[in-house]
């Protein structure tokens, strides 16, 4: 056949065949998907409520006492060292800035930032049975754990001074 026009060089649309083995793998595929799906979803529904169980909702309000970690990422550098104590406290929280920051009065020997991440922040349940200089003075820095045994024994007899 010679074509006469461009149109008859456009091929004709072939007739849609379908087989009926291929339509049956498709449908049982669809399904295997979906199986998939299900599983997937159930089994991130278990993973989080196993990951939630510890989980805690830490919230403070203005006016409660905490306790803070040190970080040596909050210290200028060099004045850090792995004897620094790992919290220090009980300090009163100023302002809430949002759900997970807080303002802290914290004593201005410390020279490092009012605002604490909550992942940075312990309730404090206690009594504070310390001399009050003891919080101002920067051989507190020192103390060996939560407890504060510190180095300074009294505030006037000090190691580093």
């Amino acid at each position: 056949m010679t074509p006469r026009t461009p149109l008859d060089i456009i091929l004709l649309p072939l007739p849609q065949r379908t087989s009926e083995a291929g339509l049956d793998f498709a449908a049982h595929m669809m399904s295997v998907h979906e199986e998939v799906r299900k599983k997937i979803a159930l089994q991130t529904e278990v993973y989080a409520q196993r990951a939630n169980l510890r989980k805690r909702d830490k919230q403070f309000k203005v006016g409660d006492q905490v306790l803070i970690q040190l970080r040596s990422e909050r210290f200028p550098p060099g004045s850090y060292n792995k004897l620094h104590a790992r919290r220090a406290g009980p300090f009163t929280v100023l302002k809430k800035l949002g759900p997970n920051a807080y303002v802290i009065d914290l004593p201005p020997t410390y020279a490092i930032s009012l605002v604490f991440n909550i992942e940075d922040l312990t309730a404090f349940n206690g009594q504070n049975t310390f001399h009050p200089l003891w919080t101002t003075n920067p051989c507190s820095l020192y103390s060996l754990s939560i407890r504060w045994y510190p180095y300074c024994v009294r505030p006037s007899v000090c190691l580093y001074s």
